[in-house]
């Protein structure tokens, strides 16, 4: 379980630190967004600062726990190899519910370009892949984790219920159409919209409804352990579940042919009393990854519904339960059922298996405050069910971004809280086509110790307009 939840947050940052190249709007509105900004509201595009955008690749990432926090200084020399528990790293042992949580975003080429002063339109490629883990108590992870004996972990009852673990990949090809169907001297409205087809590449979900481990002798015997849980997953998974992110990038192209539609919808007012700057003050409001159908995996997926020890059987040995190396899930499940370890109650092998897209609600407002500053406030807010089997989430954030914003040079400067009570703090640049940011860099640099990490990068050419032209009727 160390092993897994390292290695995750070690993949996660390696796989976006080396790719050179992030939708800007994650730090806030920016008034030369372009076509990355139609990934939280596809109204921004109508009648921009652009004549054509094109994005020719943008990444964004994310991944933050309260289970282990690494050394600062490990952490900044990018230096994974060879950690030690209780000098490059430590658990957090603080009585809370443990999570995991990391999303790794592209968007690939991409380009926007208006038809007229107030209609655009956009083609977005995106591609993305999501992991939750919620749930687990904190004591049932000081087992789980613990690298040397401790006896006062031994001799005690522990109890789980409604752990979830769930991990999905998919790509998207969009069309975006947005329009400013009203416009009057002070006001404006602009109406956007977004079509997606989705391409499930792989998913799974495990949930565990309840578990009872009675009396844990010691770190190798367990005296006896009830409960049930679900697991689902693709076919073509293995990689993703065993927590290596990149794999669903890897396995574009073995996708079994699930997909769907979906799509995003949002809205923009603006008000100004100054024909000289863009706006006093703006209001968007959008929700994206709506559908009407999951991603269903249909050809070999895998997973049922088990009972564990229905024969009760007593003092297990831990060695006996645990997955070999080399054994797939499928198998390492049958093993389990021949221990008499499981009872299937419900089969589900080469069944459909569904996961629900992250549906999500953006609020953002923005302020002129002087000049080419601006203050911006946003809000993304989770519209899923968090502890429920199948769905991967964003998690809800709150940001507050002072920025200075012009055509070939913007800075940002995001303060972040989420629902994870995670507080952050970074700076972003935008320099020509360029743009580079963390949301939390500053605040890493401040902490000794380091639970999560984001970095976003992309590269996009502009074409622009003359603000006046995006002023007349």
């Amino acid at each position: 379980m160390k092993l897994f939840f390292i290695k995750t947050f070690c993949i996660c940052f390696f796989v976006l630190f080396t790719t050179n190249i992030i939708a800007q709007d994650y730090f806030g509105y920016s008034n030369f967004g372009g076509i990355t900004s139609v990934v939280s509201n596809p109204a921004n595009i109508a009648a921009s600062r652009y004549k054509f955008n094109l994005n020719l690749i943008s990444t964004n990432f994310y991944v933050g726990s309260n289970m282990y926090e690494l050394d600062n200084k490990k952490f900044f020399n990018f230096n994974f190899d060879g950690l030690q528990e209780g000098k490059d790293y430590n658990k957090i042992d603080n009585g809370e519910t443990k999570h995991f949580t990391a999303n790794v975003e592209f968007l690939g080429p991409s380009f926007m370009f208006n038809l007229n002063k107030k209609t655009a339109v956009g083609i977005t490629s995106r591609l993305r892949t999501m992991m939750n883990f919620d749930n687990l108590s904190n004591n049932s992870f000081n087992i789980l984790a613990s690298t040397t004996p401790n006896n006062n972990l031994y001799e005690n009852n522990y109890t789980e219920s409604n752990v979830n673990y769930n991990l999905h990949s998919f790509a998207e090809l969009g069309f975006t159409f947005a329009k400013q169907v009203f416009k009057s001297e002070k006001r404006d409205l602009k109406l956007g919209v977004t079509i997606k087809y989705v391409k499930g590449i792989g998913g799974g979900s495990v949930n565990i409804n309840k578990l009872d481990i009675l009396n844990l002798k010691n770190a190798d015997t367990i005296s006896k352990i009830y409960g049930n849980f679900n697991v689902g997953y693709s076919a073509n998974t293995q990689g993703l579940l065993s927590g290596d992110m990149s794999s669903g990038f890897s396995n574009f192209g073995n996708s079994d042919g699930s997909s769907c539609l979906a799509t995003d919808i949002g809205l923009v007012y603006e008000y100004r009393n100054n024909k000289k700057y863009p706006y006093q003050w703006r209001l968007g409001l959008s929700i994206t990854d709506l559908s009407l159908s999951n991603l269903t995996y249909k050809n070999g997926s895998q997973g049922g519904n088990y009972i564990i020890n229905n024969n009760h059987l007593q003092n297990i040995s831990t060695a006996t339960i645990s997955q070999q190396n080399g054994q797939t899930y499928e198998q390492y499940l049958q093993s389990l059922e021949s221990q008499s370890f499981i009872t299937v109650v419900r089969n589900d092998s080469a069944k459909d298996f569904s996961m629900n897209l992250p549906t999500a609600l953006h609020i953002n407002a923005d302020f002129h405050v002087y000049k080419a500053l601006y203050l911006n406030t946003y809000i993304l807010m989770n519209l899923l069910e968090a502890n429920k089997m199948g769905n991967c989430y964003y998690t809800s954030t709150y940001i507050v971004s002072p920025r200075y914003d012009k055509k070939w040079f913007s800075l940002f400067s995001p303060f972040s809280y989420n629902s994870l009570s995670e507080f952050n703090w970074g700076v972003g640049v935008k320099l020509g086509p360029l743009f580079v940011g963390s949301g939390s860099v500053i605040s890493n640099l401040i902490k000794d110790k380091v639970h999560n990490t984001d970095l976003k990068l992309g590269l996009a050419i502009p074409f622009f307009r003359s603000y006046k032209s995006t002023q007349k009727d």
